[in-house]
């Protein structure tokens, strides 16, 4: 078996432990690791999943943080605390 063999790995198998490594709180990174080794699933195909659900997880957020540039502008805590 190839490490990197997508041809034997479904979707229908990597989807759940993906899911799992999307919960934001809880044993999502253990359960998914087991899921994933109890599946079959070769580790690098584990690690990417892994790695695509950091990247997505911080999506949501990206907008909500859009405020900070403009607070670090006009805060006065912010102009005293970048002076040398």
């Amino acid at each position: 078996m190839h490490l990197f063999s997508l041809s034997s790995q479904s979707a229908s198998t990597m989807l759940p432990v993906l899911e799992l490594f999307l919960l934001p709180v809880g044993g999502g990174i253990p359960a998914g690791v087991l899921l994933a080794q109890s599946k079959g699933l070769a580790w690098p195909i584990t690690t990417g999943l892994y790695l695509v659900s950091d990247v997505v997880l911080p999506l949501p957020l990206n907008r909500s943080f859009g405020f900070l540039p403009r607070w670090q502008q006009t805060s006065r805590f912010w102009l005293v605390s970048a002076q040398p």
